[in-house]
Order: structure tokens, then sequence, then C-alpha cells
């Protein structure tokens, strides 16, 4: 049966649909997920669903449960829980972690020992020793959230423009260049200083696997190794997905 994986975040949507003929997927705002459900309607008894969903705001909620609602042959709202041969969590209470960042840390057992950023609404950075142990890392506001928290509280500060967010420094030429390469700048040596721990405790520098829609431009400032894997919780998502389906 085919498998639809749905990634609901705090601003986007992101699917999958996986069929024996291979894969299809893509990604919109969450304010035009309304097309998107009503295009399901009829093909949701053909479909398994697995939702993975983050979302905090009233209109995200609502999708979750139009989505769970449809009548799929089979949905499942994954949480997060101990799995067989899966990541041993280093929290305290595991349900305080973030199904994304379960999941992202489900898909990167392959590539372990690693260190994992999820650059979205928020950066998390986490990590996997070789033995799958999780290694819990920060939560840290994303880019648009440290934008918008600096011009909202400084009024004379403005918004970059999409050109200037496309600046490269190190030095800027414009409060809105200075505003979005400090941003990055922040994250980047976030994510660096991550790492450099990670490598004093282990002995050597972990890859980094970077995902979210931030990612590809906080890889330009990055040091290397590292490997882009844009939509690491929808690969989690199908790993699960696919190990219930072989049980």
């Amino acid at each position: 049966m085919a498998a639809l994986l749905v990634d609901l975040g705090n601003s986007r949507l992101k699917w999958r649909l996986v069929r024996s003929e291979g894969r299809e997927e893509g990604a919109f705002p969450l304010a035009r997920a309304g097309g998107f459900l009503e295009g399901l309607a009829s093909s949701a008894p053909r479909l398994s669903l697995w939702l993975a969903s983050v979302a905090g705001s009233r209109r995200g909620q609502r999708i979750a449960e139009r989505l769970m609602a449809l009548p799929f042959a089979r949905a499942e709202r994954v949480a997060v829980r101990p799995l067989a041969g899966g990541p041993k969590l280093g929290y305290r209470d595991p349900s305080e972690l973030g199904v994304d960042r379960w999941l992202a840390l489900l898909a990167a057992m392959e590539h372990a020992p690693c260190a994992i950023a999820l650059a979205g609404t928020c950066l998390t950075l986490d990590a996997l020793d070789r033995e799958g142990r999780h290694w819990p890392g920060w939560i840290l506001p994303g880019l648009a959230l440290l934008e918008r928290a600096l011009t909202a509280r400084a009024p004379r500060l403005r918004s970059p423009r999409p050109e200037e967010r496309a600046a490269r420094g190190p030095f800027p030429q414009s409060t809105g260049e200075a505003i979005a390469l400090g941003s990055e700048n922040g994250l980047v040596a976030a994510i660096e200083r991550f790492r450099l721990l990670l490598e004093e405790r282990w002995g050597h520098r972990p890859i980094l696997l970077l995902s979210g829609g931030d990612a590809a431009s906080l890889a330009k400032a990055l040091s290397p190794p590292l490997m882009l894997r844009p939509e690491l919780v929808l690969d989690g998502l199908e790993r699960l997905a696919r190990g219930c389906a072989e049980r």
C-alpha cells in the first residue's frame, strides 16, 4: 500500500508519497493546505498516513485534525517512543523531545557518529554517537525569529530585503545586511561550537547533517564535513513506516 508521509511544521507542510514505482514530494505554506486536503479525499482509502506534527498554531492544529479525519486505510500520528534499533534518547523525559528531532535522529542512524541541525522556525542541535546514543543539543530561534525579535523591539531597525539576505559578508553595507549576516553567523557559531564540544568528547570532528528551510543558507558558512539532507524528517518518517510495514 502507498504511504503518505506528512511533516507538519509551524510555517510549512512537507509531504512525500511513497509507492512501489517511486516517490513524489512537495512543500507549501500552511495557508495553502486547503487544496491539498481536498485533493486527498478521494485517494485516502488507498493510502496509509504517517503524520509528524510540531505545529503549535491554531491553523496547524486544524490541518492535523482534518488530515486525521480523512478515511485513510491507516492513519498514525507519530509520537516519540522507544524503538528497537532506534536511537537511545538522552532526555530524562523523552516526551519532551520534538517528534521532528526524533525522526531526524532515526534517519541519521546510518551516518552515526554525526551531528544534526534542523534549521527551520527554530534551530535544533542533536548528535548520535557510534552506539546510537543521543547527545541532546540546543534550541535557538531560527533566522526569521531572530530578525523579527530584533526589529520588533528596535523600531528604527528594519527587516532585511531579499537582496540583503543574499549578501555575503563579512562586512555589511547596510543595516539590513548587518541584521541578516548577524543572525546567520550567530546560528553558524552555535552549530560550530556544538560540533567542537562533540569533537572534544569523541576525539574527531563529526559530520554534520543539515536540514530545514534555512539549511542551504547556513551551509555556505559552515565547515566540512557536511551533508545537506533537506528532508531529514520525512526520511525518518519513511524509515519508521517501512519498519512497521515489515513487521
